[in-house]
């Protein structure tokens, strides 16, 4: 098995299987300079998926179908751009009582924490580059969604009341914020997809995607709930804050932990 196979064996082990047995799989086809495989012709993805257990298999898809709901399902729900069945969520997700958000983001980011934690005799290599490429792309979006949030997103209010060309341009930003959301999600799953393929801390990328799509969507609700007693500031900052002090700290144990 080539050098490229044994990548890709590596990547659909990882995948498959839980951690210490996607290594011995890998170790039993040779090292990864192309050692002579146990199977002549089978594929990389083939190889590997003899060896999975149904059942501890399962388990796994069933945590990232509910981490990949917590990214996508608040993106689904949005108002007018999102889906009819999911608008209950929407409702409740910057609710005053108890906002769902909290929900999505107290299982998005302990459970990545606890599922992929760092085991005994794990490997501790450099990161991934990919990952601290997507991890500043987040941090930098997340500054500039606070920089817009602080200036130039203007809301369609005057004193006397709304006005036609802005309620235009206020669904023009909101449905800007629901797709820069949307992006988020799907890095987010992106990141869970490779802290389970290729290294565990790839999850601190859909920890801070989780986060910074929160963020995304508050801004964007302001568009539908906005009190125009207060600034956008004053309105969004607690949560603005609760989201980004959360992110930072969650994706910072995602790597150290």
């Amino acid at each position: 098995m080539g050098k490229n196979d044994m990548a890709r064996l590596s990547w659909w082990a990882h995948w498959y299987l839980p951690q210490g047995e996607a290594e011995g799989v890998i170790a039993g086809y040779g090292d990864e300079a192309g050692a002579a495989p146990r199977a002549g012709g089978e594929r990389p993805r083939e190889a590997a998926k003899k060896f999975v257990r149904p059942q501890s298999y399962y388990v796994w898809l069933g945590v990232f179908a509910i981490l990949a709901a917590c990214a996508v399902i608040p993106v689904l729900s949005s108002k007018k751009f999102g889906l009819e069945a999911l608008r209950v969520v929407w409702k409740s997700l910057f609710s005053t009582g108890f906002p769902l958000y909290r929900i999505f983001l107290a299982v998005g980011v302990a459970l990545p924490l606890v599922w992929f934690r760092r085991r005994k005799g794990d490997k501790n290599p450099p990161l991934p580059k990919p990952a601290a490429v997507m991890l500043a792309i987040l941090v930098i979006t997340m500054g500039i969604m606070w920089w817009m949030l602080c200036g130039p997103v203007h809301m369609p209010f005057t004193g006397d009341g709304p006005i036609l060309a802005g309620m235009y341009a206020g669904e023009l930003n909101a449905l800007f914020f629901k797709g820069v959301a949307a992006l988020l999600a799907a890095a987010g799953v992106a990141g869970l997809v490779n802290a389970r393929a290729v290294d565990r801390r790839w999850r601190a990328v859909y920890v801070l995607s989780l986060c910074a799509l929160m963020m995304a969507l508050k801004i964007s609700s302001m568009f539908v709930y906005f009190d125009v007693s207060s600034t956008p500031i004053e309105w969004a900052f607690s949560t603005m804050l609760e989201l980004t002090v959360v992110g930072i700290a969650g994706a910072g144990a995602a790597l150290c932990w």
